[in-house]
C-alpha cells in the first residue's frame, strides 16, 4: 500500500495521528475513492469496526449488502433479514 506524508501547520490542533489517519480514510471512503475494506486496511481495523468508527468523522450510509456479505454466515444473514422483515411489518402503519 502506498504511504503518504502530510505536513500540517504547527498551530493545527489535531488530537492524534490516529484521528488524522481515520479522518483521511473516512473521507476517502465517503468520496468513493476507497472501499470500506481498503479504508479499514489503511488504518488497521476490521471492516465492521472501521464503519463504526468512521461515523465519528463523516456521515456513513449503511453498508451495501454486497460489501458486508463476507462479514456474516448465511445463517446470521437469514436471521437479520427475517428480523428486518418483522420490524418493517411492525412499523407499517398503513
Amino acid at each position: 500500500m502506498p504511504f503518504i506524508t502530510i505536513e500540517l501547520p504547527d498551530n493545527l490542533n489535531v488530537p492524534s495521528n490516529w484521528d488524522a489517519r481515520m479522518f483521511v480514510a473516512a473521507k476517502m471512503y465517503e468520496a468513493g475513492i476507497l472501499s470500506s475494506d481498503q479504508a479499514a486496511k489503511s488504518v488497521g481495523l476490521p471492516q465492521p469496526k472501521f464503519i463504526e468508527s468512521a461515523r465519528d468523522y463523516v456521515p456513513v450510509d449503511p453498508v451495501p449488502e454486497s460489501e458486508s456479505e463476507s462479514w456474516f454466515t448465511p445463517e446470521e444473514r437469514a436471521k437479520f433479514k427475517e428480523n428486518r422483515r418483522r420490524l418493517e411489518q411492525d412499523l407499517d402503519f398503513s
